[in-house]
């Protein structure tokens, strides 16, 4: 049955595997579970598998991927990839009907896109971007990456049957904010903000492990498992129970939002463009822009680019060694006096305190 549906996918969907709308190639694969993902991409003429280390490798036109996949146990599977993006794509997951739609996706993704603006400075910005989300069963989420971005993705994949019996069951989940989002009808996946501190432990520790290969896949599957069992409880019953999850936008709102913060990072020398030329670019309202950028990072747009502005300031100064008037004057600020204060205020301490000596 699966097979012969997988097949009956690849037949009439094979001339829509990549498809070009709104400045994006948009990629279309079976999503009903983590196997028929992979039995769905693996038919594709791009695709290289390695069913014995259980590995998916590709190099076209689009990207370049390595991804990593192990079932660890009935309900729970997990993947990593690393990927280099060469244009603007999206991933669109559909469903087949027929087969079983039952795995939640939990995702954390760690994207950094180097931008290079044509200016007498030469600047050369390296933004790096880490986020969760959760999607439920049945969801057409579409997830979207711009040209230039190299990407770690790690994915948990569970049941509601697994996380019943191994999360809904523990009494620490009824204090969890993600209860209400198990809970409601309406929201079918949600975003919200990384933490570096995971990046730094658990993500690569996970990475590692899935990347140790064996005789069949993970060389050390009880190790894996452990780790991602432990990942999951910090998050679902211990770590985030103040942690403020954005509501849903729509796939095409989410995409759009995308877009003016690839235009905020493209464009952080200089004073902030405004939400007015915003509204005319993008062709939006001030009231929608502001809301769903809003709903879609958590700070409001100006917030947004000073924070990413003092970010590469703080960079440039610890690392680069560049003067703080130069600075101020490169990111659109006539007195170094303002400066100095914005940066206190997102950096926490003065612009001489990371000078170097």
């Amino acid at each position: 049955m699966l097979t012969k549906r997988i097949n009956n996918w690849f037949t009439h969907f094979k001339k829509y595997f990549f498809t070009y709308k709104d400045g994006f190639f948009e990629l279309n694969f079976l999503m009903n579970s983590p196997k028929v993902m992979i039995e769905s991409v693996r038919r594709m003429p791009f695709m290289n598998c390695d069913t014995k280390n259980q590995i998916i490798k590709n190099d076209n036109l689009f990207f370049e991927a390595d991804m990593h996949y192990q079932e660890l146990e009935e309900g729970l599977w997990v993947m990593y990839a690393k990927a280099f993006y060469k244009t603007n794509v999206c991933f669109k997951m559909i469903y087949d009907e027929y087969i079983p739609i039952e795995y939640y996706s939990l995702s954390y993704n760690v994207l950094e896109n180097k931008l290079f603006k044509k200016r007498p400075t030469n600047s050369d910005i390296n933004y790096t971007n880490e986020t969760w989300s959760l999607v439920k069963p049945a969801t057409t989420y579409v997830d979207s990456q711009l040209k230039g971005t190299k990407a770690e993705h790690l994915t948990i994949y569970f049941t509601e049957k697994w996380l019943t019996r191994n999360i809904f069951s523990d009494l620490r989940f009824n204090n969890n904010s993600f209860k209400d989002f198990f809970n409601s009808k309406d929201q079918t996946h949600i975003v919200w903000s990384g933490d570096t501190n995971f990046v730094n432990n658990e993500f690569h520790d996970i990475a590692k492990t899935i990347l140790e290969k064996g005789y069949q896949g993970v060389a050390n599957v009880f190790a894996l498992k452990f780790k991602v069992y432990k990942c999951i409880q910090d998050l679902f019953l211990e770590e985030t129970k103040n942690i403020k999850l954005n509501p849903n936008l729509s796939n095409v709102a989410l995409l759009k939002q995308l877009k003016i913060e690839n235009f905020l990072k493209e464009n952080l020398e200089g004073k902030f463009v405004g939400i007015e030329y915003l509204c005319g670019k993008f062709k939006i309202s001030p009231t929608k822009l502001k809301h769903d950028f809003k709903e879609a990072y958590g700070v409001s747009l100006l917030q947004y680019f000073q924070k990413a502005q003092m970010r590469k300031a703080k960079d440039l100064i610890e690392n680069k060694g560049h003067k703080i008037n130069d600075i101020a004057l490169r990111f659109g600020y006539e007195k170094a006096s303002n400066f100095s204060n914005v940066f206190l205020k997102h950096n926490g301490k003065l612009p001489s305190f990371y000078k170097k000596k």
